[in-house]
């Protein structure tokens, strides 16, 4: 059955008139290259003031990033700012499968029951998790868990209230509980497979039910929602990270995408109310070395910005929206920082020079001139490297090149200068970044100075206590190198107890409790270890040699 027909003579008329209905050709102002720009409708407008509303993956959080600046109401901003949420970042919130997303609506409008007692599971003695959300949150109470979903109901609920919504949509290939009959929003925990292994399966949605469960949440957000509310879909262009099915990620990431586009493009035929962004096209079409990062999996932050501004472009009234989604070019700035993002990951005979280039002509652009200070770091140029990214550094947009300076310092054998640095730019920061903590933590191991270490991951675990495991284990193994067995003892259990999915750790508990001559308590640190990595299996297989033969040398 077609999505839709249009007459022969309406279709003819519709191409000669469509501006944009043929592929570009190469040349100046082509719409794909270096920024792929499609075209959009912007058929309603928000003001400042206005509330938005935000479900889905990264691009949400971007969005809100971006709609915060101008003044507008969010309310998965602010349901951060509670006790509930305390120490989580806002990713805690995303939502990945359209069947997560109409759990969340179906439960806070009280559509569905959700059953506490089937969601949440107890993980330790007196800590549980909720299987709705982030894997990665730490275990916390069951008052605590409770707690917190009920604020993401209220949350929910608050979209109600909304004029926009941004609903942003991830991928197909999801878990689902057989017990409960409900999908889940990720992975469910290694430790909770490994207990139940029968209540756990994938499920690789087709079309028509990842369409099912987006048009349903849209019904719910049509119910329940004010009468001039508008929804503006979104793909997530960031692709599968990994597969759990037979074949090639990339296969996989395609055949998920692609369903998720289709689900889109049904919904905005059929509801009138539902407009596209065509965030996900920008992104893949465009220059790939402009586009992504060195890992070829997430966004460079520039083409981010790009995307979101057209949103903002189109959509908001006012000094910071002109409402033509058409027209927008990305800034000169963002095209140098696509460029320098090249440069970085091939290597030019020029690379050097245009890189000085771009840092002089764009020298209130932190993340160029850094990235020319990193470049230099690269060629083993320590000492122009510490020059070029020694500048003042006051605030977070300015972080960039006081990592570099970092950087530097500890290659020029000056690790304390580069640890106190990193300190004191963590100190004026409000919310410090997560690779910026790591740095410092780094930094201050290759100084040996013990109040540095201690100090820098202290502030890690009060900012970041969920991703504190490997942290905790780094600097547990510069005690064991210390000679100092019983501290390092107790930061790898705390690490252990910071992620008890996290192999490293225990492979490292087990190690030292072997060395120690605690062959039961090593044998328990290996039994629990999930090895997933080449070095995780060469260790648990060298540690269980030892166990087997202490005497053997392996």
């Amino acid at each position: 059955m077609p999505l839709l027909t249009i007459p022969a003579a309406e279709a003819i008329a519709t191409r000669k008139a469509n501006p944009v209905s043929e592929w570009p050709e190469r040349g100046d102002g082509n719409r794909v290259e270096p920024f792929c720009a499609p075209t959009f409708d912007a058929p309603f407008r928000i003001r400042p003031g206005d509330s938005v509303f935000t479900i889905g993956s990264c691009f949400a959080r971007n969005v809100e990033q971006e709609m915060a600046r101008a003044n507008i109401r969010l309310p998965t901003r602010e349901v951060m700012a509670r006790p509930e949420f305390v120490n989580l970042e806002a990713a805690s919130l995303n939502n990945y499968g359209t069947p997560s997303i109409w759990n969340e609506l179906a439960w806070s409008f009280g559509e569905e029951a959700f059953d506490p007692d089937a969601h949440l599971v107890e993980v330790m003695p007196n800590r549980w998790v909720d299987l709705h959300l982030n894997p990665a949150i730490r275990p916390e109470t069951r008052e605590v868990v409770l707690r917190r979903r009920e604020a993401i109901f209220e949350t929910y609920r608050a979209s109600a209230t909304c004029k926009m919504i941004v609903l942003t949509l991830g991928y197909v290939e999801v878990w689902k509980d057989t017990w409960t009959g409900s999908y889940l929003n990720a992975v469910p925990r290694p430790s909770l497979i490994r207990r139940d292994p029968k209540r756990y399966e994938l499920a690789v949605l087709d079309a028509a039910e990842a369409t099912d469960y987006l048009m349903r949440a849209l019904d719910i957000l049509r119910r329940h929602g004010r009468p001039d509310m508008r929804v503006v879909l979104t793909v997530s262009p960031v692709p599968l990270s990994q597969t759990h099915r037979d074949e090639d990620v990339i296969t996989a990431n395609a055949y998920s995408k692609s369903v998720l586009r289709v689900a889109a493009e049904t919904a905005v035929v059929r509801h009138d109310f539902v407009t596209y962004f065509p965030s996900y096209e920008s992104v893949t079409h465009s220059d790939r070395q402009l586009a992504w990062q060195d890992d070829l999996h997430h966004v460079n932050q520039g083409i981010v910005r790009f995307n979101v501004q057209r949103m903002m472009d189109a959509f908001l009234d006012g000094p910071e929206g002109d409402g033509d989604g058409n027209d927008a070019q990305a800034p000169d700035e963002t095209e140098a920082l696509g460029r320098v993002r090249e440069l970085e990951a091939h290597d030019h005979p020029r690379s050097g020079e245009m890189l000085a280039e771009l840092a002089a002509r764009f020298a209130h652009a932190p993340e160029i001139v850094a990235a020319h200070a990193r470049w230099l770091c690269g060629r083993g140029r320590y000492e122009e490297a510490l020059r070029v990214a020694s500048v003042p550094s006051d605030g977070q947009a300015n972080a960039s090149l006081t990592r570099a300076r970092s950087m530097a310092l500890v290659n020029l054998a000056r690790p304390a200068e580069a640890a106190e640095l990193l300190g004191a730019l963590v100190q004026t920061l409000d919310l410090p970044t997560r690779p910026l903590l790591e740095q410092w933590i780094s930094a201050a191991l290759a100084s040996d100075e013990e109040k540095a270490i201690t100090t820098a991951l202290h502030h890690f675990i009060t900012r970041f206590p969920v991703y504190s495991a490997r942290a905790r284990m780094k600097v547990g193994l510069w005690y064991l190198g210390q000679g100092k067995i019983h501290r390092a003892r107790t930061l790898l259990k705390d690490a252990v107890n910071a992620n008890p999915d996290f192999a490293g750790a225990h492979l490292a508990l087990g190690e030292l409790e072997l060395s120690r001559g605690y062959d039961a308590a090593a044998r328990r640190a290996l039994t629990v270890a999930t090895p997933g990595t080449p070095s995780e299996i060469r260790r648990a297989e060298a540690l269980r040699a030892r166990l087997r033969d202490p005497y053997e040398i392996t």
